[in-house]
């Protein structure tokens, strides 16, 4: 008996022992990601320039996180994983870095777990995982930020074959539930999981051993789990398919709300389908020998028949093989059928966004059903060749240490944006992605000659490639070749006609070089297509702003603010607007709020710093001539400037007082009788204002273009007596 007790606790310090070293290795070859700064490729739409991340966790962000996003398919989970980086680690990239390399070493352990549990082969189980853990193909998950969601999905991808497991030891509704709830919240980290119900059908037949009909060997460690017929085990999956179903109708939907979807014409269907056969051969080279691993792979123009017929011969091959074999080596089915049916979401025949033709990141959880078959097959091959005991286990350590240092290399690559696109470019040199990415990454470093250098590259190899026509606009611009850079913008537009960014560029162009008509009737039109363009009512609001017109560039910086209100330079520049109009207290806060969201800004200091000044300097001179009236009560100057002041200061109830008086002691002031209508009407006192408004006219106020532009009387614009006066002169 006490023999019978000692074996569960030695096996239970063994499973301690690989998961220790499971996480030393990978933190070994990993940790370095530590110190790696944000990737300018899709991180700034997870992290760096999301506003709705930046903010943490908040209402109105998790409320947007259920939403459906511009810019990525339906994912809240994953948002709300940024966010809640975002409010322990703020911006710091180490940090957002390390909990990526948390989870894949919680997805390696969470592996081993399950295999172990479903196999009870704890060693090979252990071999699966260190794979998993260290293989370099998966560096891209882990090293990449935005890879965020296959990384937290593959953890509800675990869990839920844990789940399972514990379930069909003893199938209860009680122990189904988990089953389920892991399997719908990695669905809304990543619709990945759709094809894990079929996953689950093939753990039935190995290593589970639960399918009566075609039963295959069984092993002491398996004989727990009960029989039973497909049509039961099928039945007992509809729940998890119809929420797959679900979550892909919905993904769908998210994508094209979002105009993620791909074009036909972009990249045909007859290549997509030709590439997709190709690709299985693709990924099985990269796990067996993972070199020239790349953060992108564009597609080819044309893929040859014969790679196409070589692909599907390799498929079938391996295919025939596991079948024929699937009683006596179930694991090489098993693991083959994996593989392929869990990389069918990603093969690109329906595409979003920016699509590879492969990628290292997809292979994630299909890898797992080679190195199952790797794992099971080649001790089954050694045992029938009579090979040494010993070799098995150097051989498996040798492995391991092969992946660990071709890992550590790999990770290098992805130290910052500089390392990641010169190591694409070295790889494929007609990679267009990484050659444009590269150039923007030297056009940030002011190295704009070696930038148009980049940009060639790109529109090389794919002349219509308009964000290297869109960095070369820049660079020209940059170097002061105005020229160059609007022949670039306009060729950018011949292929994007309705692109903002091309046309704010060109209209930021114009701007700079004196034809602000040119780009206010840009931004006029963006807004047309768009009306909820944040970066063009800001334009705008600047053009206006250097046109004098401070009415209307305060409406449109409102506007984009309203937008957009977490944008710093937008609450700067409101801030300019309105201390020209003399709203010195109201400058002042948004100057203040500025400076609250980009505290290292020096500029935004300087204005904030003036404006408390002014204000100061405002309620010195408001307390003096409070003084002055009191020894000079008859005094209509102290009265009026005491009324502009305190107006500008934003004490409109101390403002109205004043220009009472002046009415009271001048009644025949029509100037005064028109501070106090927009006193009024800033107030949303409507009829009180309009009556001052009639008195102002009727005591000869003749000053239209400002009734016309004075934003005060906004509130009472829509009146019958605004529209008539406007209508009578001119308006």
């Amino acid at each position: 008996m006490g023999e019978t007790m000692e074996e569960p606790r030695r096996g239970s310090w063994t499973s301690a022992m690989i998961i220790i070293g499971l996480v030393l290795a990978a933190v070994a070859v990993y940790y370095q990601v530590s110190n790696h700064a944000f990737i300018s490729f899709d991180d700034n739409l997870y992290v760096t320039a999301n506003a709705h991340v930046q903010q943490g966790i908040t209402g109105p962000g998790i409320v947007w996180a259920f939403g459906f996003s511009e810019s990525t398919y339906w994912h809240p989970l994953t948002w709300l994983s940024h966010m809640l980086d975002v409010e322990l680690f703020d911006l710091d990239s180490g940090w957002h870095h390390v909990m990526n390399l948390l989870f894949h070493v919680a997805n390696s352990i969470l592996l081993f777990t399950a295999l172990r549990m479903a196999t009870g082969s704890r060693w090979k189980s252990a071999f699966v995982a260190a794979l998993f853990a260290l293989h370099p193909v998966n560096v891209d998950t882990v090293a990449w930020l935005a890879e965020r969601k296959n990384l937290l999905s593959t953890s509800f991808w675990m869990l839920t074959i844990i789940a399972y497991v514990h379930y069909v030891r003893r199938p209860t509704i009680s122990r189904y539930c988990p089953v389920v709830l892991a399997f719908v919240l990695g669905l809304i980290a990543k619709p990945m999981l759709v094809t894990l119900p079929f996953v689950l059908l093939l753990l039935d037949f190995w290593p589970l051993s639960r399918i009566a009909a075609v039963q295959g060997p069984k092993t002491g460690a398996t004989s727990q789990f009960g029989e039973a017929k497909i049509s039961r085990l099928v039945a007992e999956k509809l729940p998890l398919l119809g929420l797959a179903l679900l979550s892909v109708a919905v993904s769908s939907m998210s994508m094209k709300a979002g105009g993620m979807m791909v074009a036909q014409e972009l990249v045909p269907l007859s290549i997509r389908v030709k590439n997709a056969f190709v690709s299985y051969p693709m990924y099985l080279g990269k796990l067996f020998w993972p070199a020239d691993l790349t953060f992108f792979y564009p597609y080819p123009e044309a893929v040859p028949m014969w790679q196409v017929a070589g692909a599907l011969l390799v498929v079938l091959a391996i295919t025939l093989a596991a079948a024929w074999s699937f009683r006596r080596t179930p694991w090489f089915i098993v693991g083959w059928l994996w593989f392929l049916g869990t990389l069918v979401p990603v093969l690109g025949l329906v595409q979003g966004g920016l699509w590879p033709a492969i990628a290292e990141r997809w292979a994630y959880v299909p890898s797992v059903g080679i190195f199952m078959v790797a794992t099971w097959g080649v001790p089954h091959l050694v045992g029938r060749a009579r090979v040494s005991r010993t070799a098995l286990p150097v051989a498996a350590g040798l492995v391991i240490v092969t992946c660990m240092a071709l890992t550590w290399q790999q990770a290098r690559v992805w130290k910052n944006d500089f390392t990641l696109f010169s190591h694409g470019v070295a790889v494929n040199p007609d990679n267009y992605v990484a050659q444009v990415n590269l150039g923007c990454t030297l056009a940030r470093k002011g190295k704009y000659a070696d930038a148009i250098s980049r940009f060639q590259e790109a529109l090389r190899v794919y002349p219509a490639d308009t964000l290297a026509l869109t960095g070369m606009a820049r660079a020209h611009e940059a170097q002061g070749e105005y020229v160059k850079a609007a022949e670039y913008y306009l060729q950018a537009l011949r292929y994007k006609p309705d692109d903002a960014e091309i046309r704010s560029g060109l209209a930021m162009l114009y701007a700079e070089t004196g034809q602000e008509d040119k780009a206010i009737d840009l931004y006029t039109r963006m807004l047309e297509h768009d009306p909820s363009h944040a970066g063009a009512e800001y334009g705008l609001g600047v053009l206006y702003a250097k046109k004098g017109d401070t009415v209307r560039a305060d409406e449109h910086l409102r506007r984009s603010l309203r937008l957009n209100p977490s944008d710093a330079e937008v609450h700067s520049s409101l801030g300019v607007v309105l201390m020209n109009q003399g709203r010195v207290r109201d400058a002042e806060r948004h100057f203040a709020e500025a400076a609250r969201i980009d505290p290292k800004s020096e500029e935004i200091q300087g204005y904030l710093a003036q404006a408390r000044r002014q204000r100061e300097k405002i309620e010195t001179d408001i307390a003096a001539l409070a003084l002055k009236r009191r020894s000079e009560p008859g005094n209509g100057a102290v009265l009026q400037t005491l009324g502009m002041l305190h107006a500008g200061n934003g004490d409109d109830a101390a403002a109205l007082e004043a220009f009472m008086a002046l009415a009271d002691l001048q009644p025949d002031n029509p100037g005064a009788l028109y501070n106090i209508a927009c006193l009024h009407a800033r107030g949303n006192r409507t009829d009180e204002a309009v009556l001052w408004l009639q008195k102002a006219v009727n005591k000869g106020f003749t000053d239209w273009n400002l009734l016309k532009k004075d934003r005060d009387l906004e509130n009472i614009r829509n009146t019958t007596f605004y529209r008539e006066l406007m209508e009578r002169h001119g308006g």
